[in-house]
C-alpha cells in the first residue's frame, strides 16, 4: 500500500507544482512516516527508529494561565474540606 499512496500524493503534488514538487518531498516524507500503518498499527518512522519525531506544535510551549478562574479556586476548596473531614 505503500507506493499507491506515494504515488497518489507525488501525482498531486507535481500537478499543482510543475516546477517546484521536488521541494515538497521532505514535507511529504515527515507526513507519511507519521501516518499510522494499518498493516503494524505503528507509525512507519516508529517501526525503524522506535520513537515518532517531534512536530512543531510539540516543540511549541502553551502558556498557562498563572491564577486560574475563581469557579477553579472555589471547587478546589471544596474538595479540599471534603478531604480534610473523611
Amino acid at each position: 500500500m505503500t507506493n499507491p499512496t506515494l504515488g497518489s500524493v507525488l501525482r498531486v503534488l507535481a500537478k499543482k507544482s510543475v516546477k517546484g514538487w521536488n521541494e515538497l518531498l521532505p514535507l511529504v516524507e515527515f507526513g507519511f512516516n507519521r501516518a499510522l500503518s494499518k498493516a503494524t498499527q505503528l507509525f512507519p518512522f516508529q517501526v525503524v527508529y522506535g520513537y515518532n519525531p517531534q512536530t512543531p506544535l510539540d516543540l511549541t510551549l502553551i502558556p498557562t494561565p498563572a491564577k486560574f478562574g475563581w469557579e477553579a479556586e472555589k471547587r478546589a476548596k471544596e474538595i479540599k474540606e471534603v478531604h480534610a473531614q473523611g
